[in-house]
């Protein structure tokens, strides 16, 4: 119902833009090309609690706030799809960390990209 109504639409893709930002946190944090991601994933106590944070928040705005944010509630076969295109940040970070660091733009001095550049040169 658009306009000056609510949009399941909008709501879909605000809701996928969230979810691919909280699966991307995931990935951000090994910088250096490091492959199991999920390495020390329970160690980081702040990042867990940030995490459940952005997600609980998210599940709130979406499903009980539309008279707040003027959104519509999704269904449960909405978050999966949602959940599933987020999902593809996974592959996009694995085909990204096969690009050689050579290759791209270095915005400062990097101590891991100078050491693996000498132990290729050998």
């Amino acid at each position: 119902m658009f306009p000056g109504g609510y949009s399941k639409h909008f709501t879909f893709f605000f809701n996928l833009f969230v979810l691919m930002q909280v699966v991307n946190m995931i990935c951000a944090r090994k910088i250096h090309d490091e492959w199991n991601i999920f390495q020390g994933f329970f160690d980081n106590f702040v990042f867990l609690i940030v995490w459940a944070i952005i997600f609980g928040l998210q599940v709130v705005i979406i499903q009980f706030s539309d008279f707040i944010f003027k959104v519509e509630a999704l269904s449960w076969e909405q978050w999966a799809i949602g959940f599933g295109i987020a999902c593809t940040v996974f592959v996009v970070d694995a085909v990204a960390k096969l690009i050689p660091d050579r290759f791209t733009y270095a915005v400062g001095k990097d101590s891991v990209f100078d050491k693996r550049e000498i132990a290729a040169n050998r």
